[in-house]
């Protein structure tokens, strides 16, 4: 298993930014409406440690430059994943609701296609 594991980190990495992950693909959410306002209720209990986990991940993504700051008047309640192959990996994964994308895009479903997520 170690050997996998070895001839894995050779091949890819966790750094989403690293060369060895480029594929040369973007992505982009095409907006139904670019000024119109989509807004989610939130109505997640976060407890303290999403909260902090939320802003550590937050300004991790910032300073790698995956995400940047922005003044959007879209937004859309963000929530962590805890499944099996989370609890396997040791680390929660980050998510948003997915009605936000089906009201706010084009083509929701291509946006699952591409998805962040690992």
């Amino acid at each position: 298993m170690a050997d996998i594991e070895e001839a894995l980190k050779e091949v890819c990495s966790e750094d989403p930014l690293d060369k060895i992950n480029t594929n040369n693909q973007l992505v982009s959410i095409k907006l139904k409406d670019p000024l119109a306002e989509i807004n989610i209720p939130n109505r997640i209990p976060y407890s303290i440690k999403d909260v902090k986990e939320f802003k550590e991940e937050c300004q991790q993504l910032l300073s790698n430059g995956i995400i940047r700051e922005s003044s959007s008047p879209h937004l859309a309640p963000a929530f962590y994943v805890e499944n099996k192959d989370e609890v396997k990996r040791g680390k929660r994964r980050m998510d948003s609701d997915q009605l936000f994308r089906s009201k706010a895009s084009t083509d929701a479903s291509a946006i699952q296609k591409t998805s962040f997520n690992r």
